[in-house]
């Protein structure tokens, strides 16, 4: 009897707990659909403007009026004037329009334009603008 415990005892050792095939759960909290799902009208999507591009998609212009507030607009450069001519149009240097560092040069510029006009005589002026950069 003694043989036969023993016996018993190593095929147990031997042997390793059963695993069960746990699937893991499904994050959506529902079950998979299956099917083809609604059918879609073609000819009414078409004439909303949402047909797939099948070709070449252009890259969309935007209007300047169309811009958002805040910080989708591109920054503004600055125009100085010299007794009423413009004499150059210098790149702001934010990232978007009214950005902290465009303001520190734009206060910088009109700082400059002061001690210009005080030095030479003559009336430097500085403008926000949208007008490319000429230096």
């Amino acid at each position: 009897m003694r043989a036969k415990e023993i016996l018993i005892d190593e095929n147990k050792k031997d042997r390793k707990a059963k695993k069960y095939n746990i699937k893991p759960r499904n994050p959506m909290g529902t079950a998979p659909q299956t099917g083809a799902g609604a059918h879609r009208d073609k000819k009414k999507e078409q004439k909303q403007g949402h047909e797939k591009h099948k070709g070449k998609i252009d890259e969309r212009v935007r209007d300047p009026e169309d811009w958002d507030e805040g910080n989708t607009e591109p920054p503004n450069n600055f125009a100085v004037y010299i007794n009423g001519k413009k004499w150059k149009v210098f790149p702001g240097r934010g990232t978007y329009a009214d950005d902290e560092r465009e303001m520190k040069q734009y206060y910088d510029l009109q700082a400059w334009a002061k001690r210009k006009s005080d030095a030479t005589g003559k009336k430097w002026e500085v403008y926000r603008t949208g007008e490319p950069p000429t230096a």
